[in-house]
């Protein structure tokens, strides 16, 4: 007996159910997603503050999925950014009149805390290196 379709399969339901099955979509869902943005800024802030930065945006105005730091110590930020980048990561160094005076640090998407640990110690090295 041969079973014959009726309809043509979506291929992107085909894809998605693929990659539930094998475990390629993280299904943490949207509250734990959106505690883990809010969780990984405060570590962003944490980190600038530490360094003696403080945050561009007022306070109770900050994003929870990046990092606006104003440069009060006057990092050279393109200088941070070639370290970052032979190293394999990228940073935001400001645009228009902020360019170089704020920097912002992602994370939001599929950023976990080693993540950011690892990005952040990049980020430290270069500040020791540049």
């Amino acid at each position: 007996m041969k079973l014959t379709l009726g309809f043509s399969p979506c291929p992107n339901d085909t894809f998605i159910f693929d990659a539930l099955v094998h475990h390629k979509i993280d299904t943490e869902g949207l509250d734990a997603r959106w505690k883990r943005h809010s969780s990984l800024a405060q570590y962003t802030r944490d980190w600038a503050i530490s360094y003696g930065q403080s945050l561009f945006p007022e306070e109770g105005c900050e994003s929870e999925t990046i990092t606006c730091i104003k440069n009060d110590l006057n990092w050279n930020v393109n200088a941070i950014n070639d370290y970052l980048l032979k190293n394999g990561y990228r940073m935001d160094r400001g645009y228009g009149t902020l360019r170089g005076k704020a920097f912002r640090i992602p994370h939001m998407g599929n950023i976990y805390l080693d993540d950011l640990i690892e990005y952040l110690e990049c980020f430290d090295e270069a500040l020791k290196n540049v």
